[in-house]
């Protein structure tokens, strides 16, 4: 059940501690025992850092907080057919494992974005009570499939070129892709991703029109 969404609207640049903070006020406005947050949009646009830093401004709340990377269920590299895109090498098997047991303490080997291997282990902490966090590819519609319990959904939605530039800036700088790799990359999965997102932000709008909240940064 969704019981909240909060698309994120961006012209430039990450979200500030501010700006953080003022999504955490509108989560825990009416916060019950247990709610997942999922935090869904396009690579590049900022999840991981939202995530990280809403984590420990929940935990100063003295509330428990845990983190599902749901890109550790990706397809490595070598996997991948020819003809798919990013929408085809995701699953959600650890984030299923997280959503469905609470209190469950999980030891993962997944996908490891810097080597493009299933080789880097995570141990995830799903809070009994507490807030599960989902990010990345497809965490509004895992958190969905596999719980009735409450769901905040965080989409942002910026432009094209704006996300294109922010992801190759952080794979060059973190040495994932060469400059010459970054136009090939981006231009495969470009348009599965604009019609996959376009797809659930007009879910979320249908199902969820009584409910629906908006912060809009940099509107």
């Amino acid at each position: 059940m969704i019981q909240k969404s909060i698309p994120i609207q961006k012209e430039k640049g990450f979200l500030s501690d501010d700006e953080i903070k003022k999504i955490w006020k509108e989560v825990r406005a009416d916060q019950p025992e247990r709610l997942i947050v999922a935090i869904d949009g396009a690579p590049g646009t900022g999840k991981s850092i939202l995530a990280d830093k809403i984590q420990k401004i929940i935990n100063a709340d003295n509330i428990a907080a845990g983190i599902v990377e749901t890109d550790l269920d990706c397809l490595p590299w070598n996997e991948r057919p020819t003809d798919s895109s990013l929408m085809d090498w995701h699953n959600d098997t650890i984030s299923k494992e997280a959503i469905i047991h609470p209190g469950a303490n999980l030891l993962y080997t997944g996908y490891d974005t810097v080597t493009h291997k299933r080789n880097v282990t995570k141990r995830i902490i799903s809070p009994k009570k507490g807030i599960l966090i989902l990010e990345g590819l497809h965490s509004i519609e895992y958190a969905r499939q596999h719980t009735n319990d409450a769901i905040v959904a965080i989409l942002f939605q910026v432009s094209n070129e704006l996300r294109e530039i922010n992801r190759a800036e952080r794979n060059v700088r973190q040495r994932r892709w060469k400059a010459s790799e970054v136009e090939s990359r981006t231009k495969a999965q470009r348009n599965s991703a604009v019609t996959y997102y376009g797809d659930i932000s007009r879910e979320i709008a249908q199902t969820n029109g009584n409910i629906h909240n908006t912060i809009r940064i940099f509107p």
